[in-house]
């Protein structure tokens, strides 16, 4: 084996960061499947748990910071709209959403960054500081 490449190291260095920065213990456990696959058993000190079968412990690990960090976020405050992981995707949405839709509906005008950390669209305009002061563009 050679050095480590730029992205391994990035890697462990993503893995590693949950700990200091969210007070988190991750305890790592081999088991095997019935079919005799390595299947990792992870829990964190908070009580979340992940379950996979990967080829290794670090792509387990890293796997199971990826989905433990997701858990940690806020959750949404509203459910029932789309999510966008990007201002552009929302973008994009919007403008095919209008280049789309029929009469009587509902259209967005503008996209925003949620507190959940996604992004969404409204169809409510933004609003102004003071009564009859035009937002500036």
């Amino acid at each position: 084996m050679g050095a480590p490449t730029p992205n391994e190291l990035a890697d462990r260095a993503r893995v590693s960061s949950i700990r200091p920065r969210y007070g988190h213990q991750l305890t790592v456990r081999e088991t095997r499947t019935p079919g005799g696959k390595k299947r990792w058993l992870i829990t964190c000190s908070c009580g979340w748990k992940f379950g996979g079968t990967c080829r290794t412990r670090e792509i387990a690990e890293k796997q199971s910071i990826i989905q433990h960090l997701d858990h940690l976020k806020p959750p949404c405050p509203y459910p029932g709209k789309r999510k966008y992981r990007t201002q552009e995707a929302a973008e994009s949405d919007m403008h095919h959403f209008w280049a789309t839709g029929g009469r009587g509906k509902v259209m967005p005008c503008r996209v925003y960054l949620c507190s959940c950390g996604r992004w969404h669209m409204t169809s409510k305009p933004l609003r102004t500081r003071e009564r009859g002061e035009e937002p500036a563009d």
